[in-house]
């Protein structure tokens, strides 16, 4: 599967879709500003999940990121990381999805 990638502050950045293939599910509610990506041992539902963070996913407002580089386009991809420090609500640090 051809994928962009690259590197950022030395994380290696990967489109969300390839999440899939990695073993993990991908869930997306709109309405309610949710993407999350789990492995088997997440113990919530998304519908927990939704009512124990409502208002860390609601949005905040910032200014739009513009998509960088040759041949980007706004709204395509979402990239992800991998972090292996856990926050204090048991999430990846600075995710909460």
């Amino acid at each position: 599967m051809p994928m962009d990638s690259f590197l950022q502050n030395g994380n290696l950045m990967v489109p969300v879709k390839i999440s899939g293939y990695l073993g993990y599910s991908i869930t997306f509610q709109g309405d309610k500003y949710l993407l999350r990506v789990r492995d088997g041992s997440a113990a919530m539902s998304d519908e927990a999940f939704v009512k124990q963070y409502a208002d860390e996913l609601k949005p905040q407002a910032v200014s739009p990121a513009k998509p960088s580089g040759e041949g980007a386009v706004k709204g395509r991809t979402l990239y992800l990381t991998f972090d292996d420090a856990v926050g204090d609500n048991g999430t990846a640090a600075g995710y909460t999805g």
